[in-house]
């Protein structure tokens, strides 16, 4: 397939595996909650939180697997493809025992590093030690992601994600009215349905026309080497998403109550599907720029960025500028029933400051994907990690010598991001060589005036429309969607991208046609 199609190909099979991912998780976490209780919910989330630092150890060496094996796939060295493959493999085995190891030792611990209701000891520990059991068993399958990556066949790593989570949401639900409800219960499911996305991952490399040769003979030193000498780069990068992200839960639960914990990741989880829309055109760019790279592309580098980085922030602006003011109503919509309507209403104004600083973040999430792909990120590295640092830091020290107020972290942790955004953002447009007024301008500013001026008008349409009833808040979403979508096509859009998405679609419709005569 030409390379421009599998790009498009690609970015639509990830909107696609996002937006069904997200709107089947928001029913799940929903539902869970009703079920279980906040309480409980927090547990679950701070388990699976503990769970997540262990994957940096595992994400970078799968992204240095992807380069690595993209440019051997261009030079035809299937040597060199099973070296990686089976090095990587022993690695994330290793890696895998390591870490299920430590969440074990955590687990019998549990009750000491967070303030967790003396009912649910006993089940933290078991949820604990029944995911150092999903570690141990996922952690191996990475290998097969990273050549499907490799590959650029993210439609069939969507795929895979899609069936994980309609099993899932099926099996909770049957579990849960059928059988039993309850935390362990819960997370047994999940362990199920991420081992049944792994099983497809290898089913999916066959079938792309890998073929894993398994031989201790393929692990190899300059393998490794290969693999750690880039992973290590992004061991840092992933060690201070670690801080800045999932630590943050930690530092909640520490200080705050296992509630907080269970409240944050709610708006947290708006936040990360909103960057996971975002990212469904950065995660493509990696290989795309490796191999541009190595044919000596350097300019279409360049105009790729700045591509990616304006369509990057018409999806961002959609997701975290233009529904600030709905986010009250939606979570009194979606888990009222468990909160107090002056707890919805704080956590409301926290979920808009962290959407907003989701959008910050995008306007260099594009750059980030090049230039680890053209191998220049040990800067952004060393800037993720200052601000991970810094905000995890500023947020211990705010709860423990000022108050006790979600709000206040959501602010700390969102000018630390901001302020990491930038820098990364700077760095990318000169190592990439964009035109920067250009690139400022009708990349960033133009998106985000668009969405700025639909949330304006969200505001007058509120003042008229109760959009605390479910009806009512639907027809308003897709109003303003309509309306984001015509502020995109006049002032975001420039006559030849109108002129060529009016073509496609025509092309589509008549294609579409004849298929159906």
């Amino acid at each position: 397939m030409h390379q421009k199609k599998r790009i498009i190909l690609n970015v639509l099979s990830n909107y696609g595996g996002f937006v069904t991912e997200g709107v089947l998780t928001f029913i799940l976490v929903g539902y869970v909650i009703r079920q279980l209780g906040k309480e409980s919910f927090g547990l679950v989330s701070l388990a699976a939180s503990l769970t997540v630092m262990t994957n940096f150890l595992v994400t970078g060496i799968t992204q240095a697997l992807t380069k690595h094996v993209a440019v051997s796939i261009e030079s035809d060295n299937d040597t060199l493809t099973h070296e990686l493959f089976n090095t990587s493999l022993l690695w994330f085995t290793s890696i895998g025992l390591i870490s299920a190891g430590l969440i074990f030792v955590l687990g019998m611990f549990v009750e000491r590093l967070f303030e967790i209701p003396v009912e649910l000891v006993s089940v933290a520990h078991c949820a604990m030690f029944l995911m150092a059991l999903k570690v141990l068993i996922c952690f191996p399958f990475s290998s097969f992601q990273g050549i499907l990556r490799a590959y650029q066949r993210y439609d069939l790593i969507n795929a895979a994600r899609v069936l994980a989570i309609i099993v899932r949401l099926g099996l909770t639900i049957l579990v849960f009215e059928l059988l039993s409800k309850g935390i362990l219960q819960f997370i047994v499911v999940i362990i199920l349905s991420i081992v049944a996305e792994r099983i497809l991952w290898v089913v999916f490399s066959v079938r792309v026309g890998y073929r894993p040769q398994f031989k201790m003979s393929y692990v190899t030193k300059s393998s490794l080497y290969m693999l750690l000498g880039f992973g290590s780069i992004i061991l840092v990068i992933n060690v201070a998403n670690l801080l800045g992200y999932e630590a943050v839960k930690w530092v909640i639960g520490s200080k705050l109550s296992v509630t907080d914990v269970g409240a944050y990741s709610l708006i947290a989880t708006l936040a990360v599907q909103a960057g996971s829309l975002v990212r469904s055109i950065a995660n493509v760019l990696m290989p795309v720029a490796s191999r541009m790279q190595a044919l000596g592309h350097h300019e279409k580098n360049a105009r790729l960025a700045l591509l990616s980085t304006k369509y990057a922030l018409v999806i961002s602006s959609g997701l975290c500028i233009l529904p600030l003011l709905l986010l009250r109503p939606f979570l009194l919509l979606w888990v009222g029933g468990e909160y107090s309507l002056e707890y919805i209403s704080s956590l409301a104004v926290a979920g808009c400051v962290l959407l907003f600083g989701q959008w910050f973040i995008t306007t260099a999430v594009c750059l980030l994907q090049m230039l680890t792909g053209i191998g220049k990120v040990k800067f952004p590295a060393m800037i993720t990690l200052t601000w991970a640092v810094g905000g995890l830091l500023c947020v211990w020290t705010y709860l423990t010598l000022v108050g006790d107020s979600l709000l206040a972290v959501v602010v700390i942790i969102s000018v630390a991001r901001f302020l990491g955004a930038m820098a990364s953002l700077i760095y990318g447009m000169i190592q990439l060589d964009v035109n920067k007024s250009r690139f400022v301008f009708k990349a960033i500013l133009l998106p985000g005036l668009a969405g700025l001026i639909t949330l304006a008008i969200s505001a007058f349409v509120m003042h008229y429309y109760n959009v605390y009833e479910v009806g009512t808040f639907v027809c308003v979403v897709i109003l303003l969607l309509l309306i984001y979508v015509a502020l995109v096509w006049s002032i975001v859009l420039d006559p030849m991208e109108r002129s060529a998405l009016l073509f496609r679609t025509k092309q589509a419709y008549v294609n579409l046609r004849k298929k159906i005569s």
